[in-house]
């Protein structure tokens, strides 16, 4: 789960760089040309991807993290069950 998370990430992120590297850089200020408002455009659906991205990333932390404390209340579930058992046994 870890690797494939990992494996997600860093393809996310290249398809970023990817993204970036063939965006012309803009100037600071108001567009001065047609090609220029579109640059803002393609840099704000840069932005939406990355929140995009983000928020994938967050989600899939979280699942995780749900698993893991699954996984620990039934471990904690386990040991007290044989521990009732054992006193049950040694009474």
């Amino acid at each position: 789960m870890a690797k494939e998370r990992e494996q997600v990430r860093y393809q996310e992120e290249r398809q970023l760089e990817e993204q970036r590297a063939q965006q012309p850089s803009s100037g600071a200020g108001q567009p001065k040309s047609p090609q220029q408002g579109a640059t803002g455009l393609v840099g704000a659906r840069m932005k939406q991807y990355e929140d995009e991205l983000t928020r994938k990333r967050m989600m899939a932390e979280h699942e995780l993290q749900r698993q893991r404390n699954a996984e620990l209340v039934k471990l904690q579930e386990e040991a007290s069950a044989r521990q009732e058992a054992e006193r049950l046994l040694y009474r």
